[in-house]
């Protein structure tokens, strides 16, 4: 046994006495985020792989198939491990929260992250960073719903990042998604569905751990749960047009989209001022880019920006199957 594979079997005994809720940070903090990525392969800490795996593989191998140019947040993101993993399968905005100072500093070391911050989750959805709320089309969270680690309330937490259609992907060990569980995480998630902030789209037995392993990181029954934002104002079949006009401009799945693309797929004939003779083509694209902040003056636009614009145009339109058929109209080249 090599010298850090040594100290990460001795990092996983300690966890025999991990300190209960807001004090985690500090004890993530007394560790090298070297040994603990190691402990982590030592314990066979699968969670991670199989919420990773979900996002980026295609629907025909069990994945959702995720557009690489999806924005993601990781909460819990810990030393990273998921950024990586989605880094290498191509994606290029992942964000992301631990409550470990020293884990989220290394995590963006790495350059996985595009932004990462520290801070507890679970304090109150006024305490939330507001920067983060309904911007991101996955929320992931592993390793995180389980005692001395994020409270149920964290769950709502996750909720407010997503964009209405969005998905949350986390798990849990088997016992914790018993209904009447004490810590109370399904519990939890029973009220949100009720309430219609989410809905259960589907889960996955997996197994954990080793046989011999050490106590909490023994051989034990796991599920993967994937879940949908189905409230904040935006239905899931207007936020699917709006994504395929996005991914449509958005050909290499940068997350960005640039006025020239704009400019060729832009239907202004179905403007009504063009239509009347007010003001021509080109003074209609310019009225639309109008609409977006352009803070870097650079000529793109951000999903998040288009997200925004077109979620309040969509406040406007009552009628869902007019909104679906004039954003295929508008962007159909």
């Amino acid at each position: 046994m090599d010298a850090v594979t040594k100290k990460a079997v001795d990092l996983a005994q300690s966890f025999k006495a991990m300190p209960p809720g807001e004090e985690i940070g500090a004890f993530y903090d007394n560790m090298e985020p070297e040994v603990y990525n190691k402990m982590l392969e030592v314990v066979n800490f699968s969670e991670k792989d199989e919420i990773a795996k979900t996002v980026y593989l295609p629907t025909d191998q069990g994945g959702l198939g995720v557009p690489r140019g999806a924005a993601v947040f990781d909460a819990g993101c810990g030393t990273g491990e998921i950024g990586r993993m989605l880094t290498e399968a191509g994606f290029s905005h992942v964000e992301g929260a631990d409550a470990s100072e020293k884990f989220v500093e290394h995590a963006k070391q790495q350059g996985w992250y595009k932004d990462a911050d520290a801070f507890y989750f679970g304090r109150g959805l006024d305490q939330f960073p507001a920067k983060y709320k309904g911007r991101f089309d996955v929320v992931t969270a592993s390793g995180v719903f389980l005692p001395n680690h994020m409270p149920p309330a964290a769950l709502e937490d996750c909720h407010s990042c997503l964009k209405p259609g969005g998905y949350f992907i986390t798990a849990v060990r088997t016992y914790l998604w018993a209904q009447g569980e004490k810590h109370g995480y399904r519990d939890k998630l029973d009220e949100m569905f009720a309430q219609g902030k989410l809905k259960l789209i589907g889960t996955k037995d997996f197994k954990r751990g080793h046989k011999d392993g050490i106590e909490m990181f023994s051989e034990m029954d796991s599920i993967l749960v994937i879940m949908q934002r189905t409230d904040g104002g935006v239905s899931a079949s207007r936020q699917e047009a709006i994504d395929a006009a996005f991914f449509k401009l958005d050909l290499t799945g940068s997350g960005f989209i640039h006025s020239i693309d704009i400019r060729a797929c832009y239907n202004t004939n179905m403007h009504p001022l063009v239509v009347s003779g007010d003001i021509t083509a080109d003074e209609a694209i310019l009225k639309f880019l109008v609409n977006f902040s352009d803070s870097n003056n650079d000529g793109t636009i951000s999903k998040s920006e288009w997200d925004s614009y077109y979620a309040s145009v969509s406040a406007k339109i009552e009628n869902e199957g007019h909104f679906v058929d004039l954003m295929r109209q508008v962007w159909k080249n």
